[in-house]
């Protein structure tokens, strides 16, 4: 499937900017939505219509008001499945890891240390989507 729009939910604004720029470093096309934290976007997510749901979600595993895996639980709704869900996280833990693929990520990747690895990540998680059939 084409990816138009990418949602970002991460209460760390520079996380938020890096990760912004590798997706239009991938394709500048790709519309970017940020959230600095799950309840707001499972808000927002919420009053979307079918039409206007993000073909991609990218989330933080920590975040103020509701985690990563809070917001995956929120996210096992029949109108939600189809949208791919990736957890992005500085924690490498595998509690972490299997708390968020049971909750319903696609995959888990830990934050990386430089942009040439989050590029490559970014790449990755595109890719997947782009395949996805």
């Amino acid at each position: 499937m084409p990816v138009n729009t990418v949602f970002i939910i991460d209460d760390d604004d520079d996380d938020i900017r890096l990760m912004k720029d590798a997706i239009t470093g991938i394709d500048p096309l790709i519309h970017i939505q940020p959230f600095r934290d799950g309840a707001t976007a499972l808000l927002f997510l919420e009053h979307c219509a079918e039409n206007e749901l993000p073909n991609v979600l990218i989330v933080d595993y920590q975040m103020p008001l509701m985690t990563g895996p809070q917001l995956l639980e929120q996210l096992n709704k029949v109108r939600y499945l189809s949208i791919p869900k990736f957890i992005l996280s500085t924690s490498s833990t595998i509690q972490h890891k299997i708390s968020c693929t049971q909750a319903g990520a696609w995959r888990y990747f830990t934050k990386p240390s430089t942009f040439a690895e989050l590029n490559e990540i970014v790449r990755q998680i595109l890719d997947e989507c782009h395949n996805f059939k």
